[in-house]
């Protein structure tokens, strides 16, 4: 009425061109996850594939159909779920204590950790945590985080994955043959 303009906050992202060879990527990738069973953001993730290949002209469509029956990142599907994998995934990111009940093969128990992230390997998602009982750094599988009890802010900043990668050793498997 008297002038001025405002912009619409959105969470929509505008119209990304690709190119075929770009798309087919983007598939191929998604052929990478296929054999885990939980995923963090598993439903946006099937959202795009669907948006992203209903969008492309019939060749492209082809050959992706050709890639989906021509390669695969084989990992033994889990029959194990992880429930709590997006709500392990948020609170290390929002850098979140965590009290969690953990089922062990010695038992249930209660634990105080500060997650560092999560990470796949095997099929299975894993959880590298600093744990304040035992002052250290233990992993942890997520599919046996029965329940998150609650959540505490920190305010200082603690390694990431990414540096805990680089920290931590990887030795060199030794071979057996029977």
């Amino acid at each position: 009425r008297n002038g001025g303009y405002t912009v619409l906050t959105s969470r929509f992202l505008p119209p990304i061109l690709f190119t075929e060879e770009e798309a087919v990527s983007i598939f191929y990738a998604f052929q990478s996850l296929n054999y885990y069973r939980n995923l963090p953001f598993d439903t946006e993730i099937s959202s795009v594939e669907h948006k992203l290949y209903s969008s492309l002209q019939s060749e492209a469509k082809i050959k992706i159909d050709k890639i989906r029956s021509y390669i695969a990142f084989w990992n033994p599907k889990r029959t194990i779920d992880t429930p709590l994998l997006n709500d392990v995934l948020k609170y290390s990111i929002e850098n979140r204590n965590l009290h969690i009940q953990y089922e062990s093969k010695s038992g249930i128990r209660k634990k105080h950790i500060r997650p560092i992230g999560v990470y796949a390997h095997d099929g299975l998602w894993y959880l590298p945590a600093y744990d304040y009982h035992k002052k250290k750094i233990l992993l942890y599988r997520v599919d046996r985080i029965l329940s998150i009890l609650s959540t505490e802010e920190n305010e200082d900043e603690f390694m990431n994955l990414k540096e805990w990668f680089n920290f931590i050793e990887v030795k060199n498997p030794i071979r057996l043959h029977v």
